[in-house]
């Protein structure tokens, strides 16, 4: 069980399934679809997104009890399963993803930040 586990998300429905983790993935998690995403990306580059799409897929396991590939759309942007609402966010020492079915939840989001580091000036943007 990794630490983040133990995390209480209190408010968040059980219609919500997540999965974070502090331990960075390699390419060897993705698939060969996903791998062709990322091709010629930089090292950071591949290490969030590995790390984020595995997340995805543990998630995923457990709402649907599948681990499909997650395919970029033209804006960047994961593509879930057809009636699956999804996030995924990294920061450098956490990554995770949240995925609800869309008959329970129409949107979601999640957006990890180092404490600390979120300048003043676009607090307003943020915490609302």
């Amino acid at each position: 069980m990794d630490e983040f586990d133990k995390i209480q998300f209190t408010g968040i429905t059980p219609f919500i399934s997540r999965y974070f983790t502090h331990k960075f993935m390699g390419v060897d998690c993705l698939s060969s679809a996903e791998r062709n995403i990322i091709q010629g990306s930089a090292e950071k580059r591949r290490i969030d997104f590995s790390t984020g799409r595995y997340c995805a897929r543990q998630a995923l396991g457990m709402l649907i009890n599948s681990k499909p590939a997650i395919m970029q759309g033209e804006g960047r942007e994961p593509l879930w399963p057809n009636g699956v609402v999804g996030s995924i966010s990294h920061s450098g020492k956490l990554a995770g993803a949240v995925a609800a079915l869309q008959s329970n939840i129409m949107a979601i989001g999640v957006d990890i930040e180092t404490v600390g580091e979120v300048k003043p000036e676009i607090w307003d943007l943020i915490f609302k």
